[in-house]
């Protein structure tokens, strides 16, 4: 069980595990929502990443649980086993571990993930501070601009490249 406090820091995973990092950023004026999200080794190499623009107005706590699901079925199609994803939103987090089932919206998008989470080999998850999930905010804040594109490290953006390169530096 991970600290509820969240680590400050990006840290690399272990060699057999790839850590997924989501966040989510709402886009109030141009009635919008995104996500982003990546995917990274053991040497901190982005693997892929993805930024996803919905329209529609939703609350951050259904943006950041709608992300934590579009993660989940995007690493069951990537039949990766063991994975490891972290989010900086402690409400997902927190209704994840809840044997409490939660009759709204939120509480649907909270069991599909649930189920998710069940179809995958090896997955864990927890929260950490935004300090730790940097590369996801910054590609949920550019999905606004990028929506729906799949995104390797050939063709991050520089902003992209500048973050991994600093989570490395500060491990």
């Amino acid at each position: 069980m991970h600290s509820i406090y969240g680590k400050e820091q990006w840290k690399i995973p272990d060699r057999d595990t790839i850590k997924i990092n989501v966040d989510a950023a709402i886009f109030k004026n141009e009635n919008r929502f995104g996500h982003g999200f990546s995917a990274r080794d053991y040497t901190g190499k982005l693997i892929e990443a993805r930024s996803v623009c919905r329209f529609g107005r939703v609350k951050a706590d259904l943006a950041e649980a709608l992300a934590f699901k579009e993660v989940l079925s995007w690493v069951k199609t990537k039949q990766w086993n063991k994975v490891i994803i972290e989010t900086d939103c402690i409400k997902v987090v927190q209704a994840l571990r809840s044997s409490v089932s939660l009759v709204s919206t939120f509480g649907l998008f909270i069991s599909d993930c649930k189920q998710l989470l069940h179809d995958i080999a090896d997955a864990e998850f927890c929260f950490i501070k935004r300090s730790a999930n940097r590369v996801a905010h910054c590609l949920a804040r550019q999905s606004c601009l990028f929506p729906d594109r799949s995104i390797t490290e050939m063709d991050a953006s520089s902003e992209v490249v500048s973050l991994c390169s600093s989570d490395l530096l500060m491990e």
